[in-house]
């Protein structure tokens, strides 16, 4: 993962990512809240997020919802979440329920000028359990939806979705 800081912290189960992209704010801003776009990047290798699973009401209360699909097998797994915060460019703050402990990700947008974003990406609350198991699968997930994201970015960003 390129230009990509990842750190992890035991105590409140949290995963960040941090990443500079060569794209205006108002166009990540889009690649995460519009459907049409999310679908282009989203899913880890291998798996996809079809557009007519992708609901998106963006707004403090709203419901968030997706399925990811093994593009090998078919199988799928459908994901529900509320978003909390709100604040159009700069951040979204989503929870998925979770037993014993929900799962709260919050994306935070800042404009560096000239073009480039920094989004600071953190996922938290995975469950003792859960985070120890999975941490590094969840890592290396995210990391390759962040490297989809950087990638969609830049063709984006050189034709007329930018706009």
């Amino acid at each position: 993962m390129p230009d990509t800081q990842v750190s992890s912290n035991i105590l409140d189960h949290s995963l960040t990512i941090v990443r500079v992209f060569d794209a205006p704010r108002e166009l990540v801003w889009r690649a995460w809240t519009e459907p049409a776009q999310f679908t282009r990047w989203a899913g880890c290798d291998g798996h996809s997020m079809p557009l007519p699973t992708i609901a998106m009401d963006v707004r403090p209360g709203g419901e968030f919802r997706f399925t990811m699909v093994n593009d090998a097998t078919g199988e799928q797994q459908p994901s529900s979440a509320t978003y909390r915060e709100v604040v159009e460019p700069e951040r979204l703050v989503w929870a998925f329920p979770g037993d014993p402990e929900e799962v709260v990700v919050t994306v935070t947008l800042t404009d560096l000028g000239n073009d480039q974003t920094r989004m600071h990406f953190q996922q938290v609350g995975f469950g003792r359990v859960a985070y120890e198991a999975g941490l590094r699968d969840t890592r290396a997930g995210l990391g390759e939806e962040i490297d989809k994201l950087a990638d969609y970015l830049l063709r984006a960003t050189s034709s007329s979705l930018a706009k």
